[in-house]
């Protein structure tokens, strides 16, 4: 009785699995997990892994998108500071403003203040969407004993805090190694120890929530010290147009590499290809062959000279 009692709750959790719609992206992020499980045969944390990876290779291009923007945007920052502080004091009108700005986006190939932050923005539904398919997963998934090692049990928090601490310290990492390509300023300074704190805390917050989810989260912080480290090839980031860090004592970048999109300057022919007469004159009467010509010419003339007087 009891083992038929079993079957027969496998089977509703089945079939509700089946009732979750086909539009909230947290419910396909379900149906793709129970795909790579049901058709390519992976087994459950298998499947989890391999949703995440292929997940983060897709958002691959987003990611550089956002570096470099955000590297743009720190070497423009010095010059639309004197704009927003003119435009505060009253100095300028709106538009003006506007106008300058523009001017400075433009040189730097930021199409809009918003450009910058668009592959993060673009980023945050994939992860939430993660985020909630995980953690309401084992309700509707048997994940009993779909995992390995010590976390065989997906569906439970992880007793022994493995998982919690290694998030924890994967997401310590990727801020330490700034890993996500922000700048260093006042500001960063400030956001970094703001994160840092949400990294001591994701141990207590994270204790209770199912090992799936902590799966993805471990897998996905890999991903990202992978990520820092391939864009660490020498040549890789300027080939992918993220600028280095601003240098205020240093020269300034040349603007065919701010912005590639800019045409070359052009060269004034009439200034290659003029000539100065007196220039040339006095190049002509200094060059080599013309001092080594006289000589010969003096020769010549006396020679000529002596058969003259014997004739």
């Amino acid at each position: 009785m009891d083992e038929t009692t079993t079957i027969s709750g496998i089977a509703e959790t089945a079939k509700s699995l089946e009732d979750l719609g086909h539009l909230w992206p947290s419910d396909l992020v379900c149906h793709g997990i129970n795909m790579m499980n049901e058709t390519v045969g992976l087994e459950w944390y298998q499947s989890i892994i391999a949703a995440t990876l292929m997940t983060r290779f897709a958002l691959f291009p987003l990611a550089i998108y956002a570096m470099r923007g955000t590297s743009r945007l720190a070497h423009a920052s010095p010059e639309m500071k004197p704009i927003q502080e003119a435009y505060k004091k009253n100095q300028i009108s709106a538009h003006e403003m506007a106008d300058r700005l523009q001017s400075v986006y433009k040189k730097f190939g930021i199409s809009s203040p918003l450009a910058p932050f668009a592959g993060i923005i673009c980023q945050v539904p994939f992860f939430m969407s993660f985020f909630f398919a995980l953690k309401k997963l084992p309700d509707y998934i048997d994940l009993s004993s779909g995992g390995c090692l010590w976390f065989t049990d997906l569906s439970v928090p992880d007793v022994n805090y493995v998982l919690p601490v290694t998030a924890a310290l994967g997401f310590l990492a990727t801020i330490e190694l700034n890993a996500d390509g922000m700048q260093v300023n006042e500001q960063s300074k400030m956001m970094k120890n703001i994160m840092r704190f949400i990294g001591l805390m994701i141990i207590p917050m994270s204790s209770q929530f199912p090992t799936a989810l902590l799966l993805y989260w471990n897998t996905s912080n890999m991903f990202s010290l992978a990520q820092v480290g391939f864009l660490k090839i020498p040549g890789l980031k300027p080939a992918l147009g993220i600028l280095p860090p601003p240098n205020p004592d240093g020269p300034s970048l040349p603007a065919n590499l701010l912005n590639p999109g800019l045409a070359p300057p052009k060269l004034d022919a009439s200034k290659v290809f003029s000539t100065d007469p007196s220039s040339s004159s006095s190049s002509s009467s200094s060059s080599p062959d013309n001092e080594n010509s006289s000589p010969r010419k003096r020769k010549a003339g006396r020679r000529r000279r002596r058969s003259g007087k014997r004739k």
